[in-house]
């Protein structure tokens, strides 16, 4: 990200066993996926010189499960590496799965051998497809969980990973995460004490939480949450004493009152205030509508007084479509 290089996803047909430059951007290498090891690597490219694989039932024909064993392509459906044959990752892992069952009594080099047919499978989640994502390749690749949630961040979050040694110990901060890792010790009074590790969008952090009550407010891995608390230091580190925890799911109902709405006043038609009004009215809610009316560098903002609306995100996005990306901002406070 900071040197503005894309990387490619993990390729069955393009990547080679480490990565390597493709026009100015970098394909990721097959050696890098997790249980995948060098001589399957090596195994995979040295069938893969044959032809490219032209379907995940190619693949498995091909090569030798000898050397390239079930763990081992579990993986690589999950890193995405079959992506350009078949999207559907859990419909790869249901026919890998029904096809070792079929073959159970053949000798281990033909393992794979068979057939596709396998029932048609519901694709994963985002939320599934980034944890294996995660859990394949050490981190996330082709997108955050965190972003589905930018407006909660744009509107709730005082400050990143990246920036938070810079700030005064004693500093309030609400800051968004992932929990990566959860670690527990006992301090010198008995108490519990659990560390954990979140990642935000630019980097990782430390958080710190004391007491059961807030201890059993932590989520499961892999889900996106806030965490409101004071900057501290621990071993010349700055981390979070949470006092806090919000799921960013409960953000937008529990924690959001209102939705300002930016108006460019230079320009603007009846027809596109009728569009406004027709998709606030079709979104009837709970939350406080603001217009901020803009023109030549100055605004004033005036509270709807008739209707109220609930921000889901196809209405906002239908909202952003008819007015601008920039054109949302949610309000409320933690």
């Amino acid at each position: 990200n900071v040197l503005k290089i894309d990387i490619y996803p993990p390729s069955i047909n393009k990547s080679f066993y480490e990565f390597l430059p493709e026009g100015d951007s970098i394909r990721f290498g097959l050696c890098a996926v997790k249980n995948v090891g060098e001589n399957a690597c090596m195994s995979i490219i040295s069938t893969r010189k044959r032809g490219e694989f032209r379907s995940f039932m190619d693949f498995l024909n091909g090569i030798d499960s000898r050397i390239v064993s079930k763990r081992a392509v579990e993986s690589l459906i999950k890193a995405g590496v079959f992506d350009e044959i078949k999207k559907n990752r859990a419909e790869l892992l249901s026919i890998l799965s029904t096809i070792q069952r079929r073959q159970g009594s053949v000798g281990q080099a033909s393992l794979f051998r068979g057939d596709a047919s396998s029932k048609e499978k519901e694709a994963f989640s985002v939320t599934e497809h980034l944890s294996f994502e995660k859990d394949s390749l050490g981190f996330y690749l082709s997108g955050h969980p965190l972003d589905r949630y930018s407006d909660e961040l744009t509107a709730f979050t005082t400050t990143t990973s990246s920036s938070l040694a810079a700030l005064p110990v004693g500093s309030e901060v609400i800051l968004s995460g992932v929990i990566t890792k959860r670690r527990k010790r006992r301090v010198k009074n008995g108490d519990l004490l659990v560390i954990l590790t979140l990642e935000d969008l630019e980097g990782v952090y430390d958080a710190t939480l004391f007491g059961d009550s807030l201890i059993g407010q932590i989520p499961e891995k892999d889900s996106p949450i806030l965490v409101k608390g004071k900057v501290g230091l621990f071993r010349e580190n700055k981390n979070v004493k949470v006092e806090k925890i919000i799921p960013l799911s409960k953000v937008r109902d529990e924690f959001v009152t209102g939705v300002e709405i930016r108006l460019n006043l230079i320009g603007l038609t009846e027809e596109t205030l009728k569009n406004l009004k027709a998709i606030l009215e079709a979104s009837p809610g709970n939350k406080e509508i603001f217009l901020r009316m803009e023109e030549n560098g100055k605004y004033t903002t005036a509270r709807c007084k008739t209707l109220k609306v609930s921000p889901n995100r196809t209405t906002l996005s239908k909202i952003r479509k008819l007015l601008g990306e920039h054109a949302i901002t949610l309000k409320g406070e933690i």
